[in-house]
C-alpha cells in the first residue's frame, strides 16, 4: 500500500468517511487529503504488524477495525451491499442513447462477453485494472471476429483456444475498441452512481493502426459493374446473379447501387426506404430522409435528414417507374432480407462485395460505401457549391449557421445534383 501512487480504494473510503467525519478542509484530490490517506496507510500497517507478531507468540486476538472499514468490507457486507457488473451491465444499456434495437443488441452481444471475462457476479469495486488490461490487451487479441453459434456456446477460455486451432481471423482494432469502450461505459457507469471512486479501464482504448481508406470507383470499373449479368441479364437475381441469362430484375440489387451512385446515399439509408418516401416538393420528385427510432429509421447523424431530389438518369432508368408498381404504401424494396435485427444494410453490403468480386473489381479499398466516395467526387468535379454538396450528402461542418433556417430548396437541390455526371460511363442499355 506504501508503494502505490494513488491510494487503494479502502483507503480512500476510510480517508473520505474520517474528513467528513472530522469536518476537515481536506477536498478529496488534495495535498491534504492525500496526507490523510497516508496517515491511515501508517495505522493500517501498525495494526498488521501487531497482529503479526501476536500470531508468532500465539496471542492472536482479532483488532476491532471498524473505524478503518472493515466491515463495509467484509464478505458479508458485500453480499448485502456489495454492486454487480451484472448490475453495472444492465444499468449502462438501459441509458436512452442504447434504446435504438440495432444499438441495443450490438452492445448487449459485447457486453455479455465483457462479462464473461470479469464475472457477472464480481462486485464493480473488485474489477481491477489488471483484470481490465488483461481483457484489452490478451483476451481480446484472440477473441475471434465472428465466432459462430457453437462457438459462442462455449466458455470463454475454451472459445479462445478453439478459435485458435480453426485459424479464424481476430477482432479488427476497431471492433477491439468497441468492446474497450463497452467495459469502460460498464466501469464508469458505476463510478458515477458511487458503487466505486475510480474507472480502472479508463485509458485502455486502442490506438487505431493505419488503415487504407476506401476509394472510389473509377469509371472503368463503373463500367464493369453495370455490364454485369445482373444488369444485362442473368439467370436470377439470387445466387444466379453473376450467370448470363436472360432476366433482368429491378429490385434491391439492381436498384442499391445506382441509387448510391446518383444520390450519395448510405446503403442504410437505401434500406430504410418507404415507397412514401419518394415524393414530389414543388413539381421535383425526391428522396426524403427522415429518422424514428420507433419505427426502427434512424440516421448517422442529425444532418443526415434531408431530401435529396432523384437526377434525371435514374428516372431514365425507370426508378419512378418501379415506385409506382409497387403499393402505395410499405417498404421501396419489399423482399429485402434483413438480419434478425431488422436491418437490411448487413446482406446487401456481404452481397455486393462477393458482387464486386465476381466483376473482378473488388480490392481491399472498395465496397459498396465506395460508390457514395464516387458520388462525392462527381460533386466536387462539378463545382457545386460546397454548402449544397453538404446538403445533399447529409455532410455537416458543425458550423452555428448550420441549425439556422429551413435549408436550401429543393430547386437549388435539384441544380446542383443534375451536375453529378459520370462522362466516361455507358448506361444506355439499362434505359427504359
Amino acid at each position: 500500500m506504501r508503494e502505490t501512487d494513488e491510494p487503494p480504494l479502502r483507503v480512500m473510503w476510510i480517508a473520505e468517511r474520517l474528513v467528513e467525519e472530522a469536518n476537515l478542509d481536506a477536498p478529496k484530490g488534495s495535498p491534504s487529503f492525500s496526507r490523510v490517506c497516508r496517515k491511515i496507510i501508517d495505522g493500517l500497517t501498525e495494526i498488521a504488524a501487531q497482529q503479526q507478531a501476536a500470531l508468532k507468540t500465539g496471542q492472536f486476538v482479532a483488532v476491532n477495525q471498524e473505524m478503518f472499514g472493515a466491515q463495509a468490507y467484509s464478505n458479508d457486507a458485500k453480499i448485502t451491499y456489495g454492486f454487480t457488473m451484472r448490475e453495472a451491465a444492465e444499468g449502462y444499456l438501459a441509458e436512452p442513447a442504447k434504446q435504438n434495437p440495432k444499438t441495443q443488441g450490438l452492445y448487449r452481444a459485447r457486453a455479455e462477453v465483457v462479462l464473461e471475462a470479469l464475472g457477472e457476479n464480481t462486485l464493480v469495486r473488485d474489477v481491477t485494472r489488471q483484470a481490465c488490461r488483461a481483457f484489452a490487451y490478451e483476451t481480446l487479441l484472440q477473441y475471434p471476429a465472428r465466432p459462430s453459434p457453437s462457438l459462442k456456446e462455449l466458455p470463454l477460455e475454451e472459445r479462445l483456444i478453439e478459435a485458435q486451432r480453426l485459424g479464424l481471423r481476430p477482432l479488427s482494432d476497431s471492433s477491439r475498441n468497441l468492446y474497450i469502450e463497452i467495459m469502460a461505459g460498464m466501469l464508469s457507469w458505476a463510478k458515477n452512481e458511487g458503487h466505486r471512486l475510480d474507472n480502472p479501464a479508463e485509458g485502455l482504448r486502442l490506438k487505431k493502426r493505419s488503415t487504407r481508406k476506401r476509394l472510389p470507383f473509377s469509371e472503368a470499373e463503373l463500367q464493369r459493374i453495370f455490364n454485369a449479368p445482373i444488369y444485362t441479364g442473368c439467370r436470377n437475381d439470387e445466387s444466379g446473379y453473376a450467370k448470363p441469362g436472360s432476366s433482368i430484375i429491378r429490385r434491391q440489387r439492381f436498384w442499391a447501387p445506382l441509387i448510391s451512385l446518383y444520390s450519395g446515399l448510405r446503403i442504410n439509408e437505401i434500406c430504410q426506404l418507404d415507397v412514401q418516401d419518394v415524393l414530389q416538393k414543388k413539381g421535383i420528385w425526391v428522396i426524403r430522409l427522415w429518422a424514428d427510432e420507433e419505427q426502427g429509421r434512424t440516421l448517422k447523424t442529425p444532418g443526415s435528414e434531408r431530401l435529396v431530389p432523384i437526377h434525371s438518369k435514374l428516372i431514365e432508368i425507370g426508378f419512378l417507374d418501379y415506385c409506382a408498381s409497387l403499393p402505395s404504401s410499405g417498404r421501396l424494396f419489399p423482399d429485402l432480407v434483413g438480419n434478425p435485427d431488422g436491418y437490411g444494410s448487413g446482406p446487401l453490403s456481404k452481397w455486393f462485395s462477393h458482387f464486386l468480386d465476381k466483376t473482378g473489381v473488388k480490392t481491399d479499398q472498395n465496397c459498396f460505401h465506395s460508390l457514395r466516395h464516387t458520388f462525392r467526387d462527381a460533386l466536387r468535379n462539378s463545382e457545386t457549391r460546397i454548402d449544397v454538396q453538404r446538403a445533399l450528402g447529409g455532410w455537416s461542418d458543425g458550423s452555428v449557421s448550420e441549425r439556422y433556417g429551413t435549408g436550401h430548396s429543393v430547386t437549388v437541390l435539384r441544380d446542383g445534383i443534375e451536375r453529378v455526371a459520370y462522362e466516361g460511363l455507358d448506361l444506355s442499355h439499362l434505359s427504359k
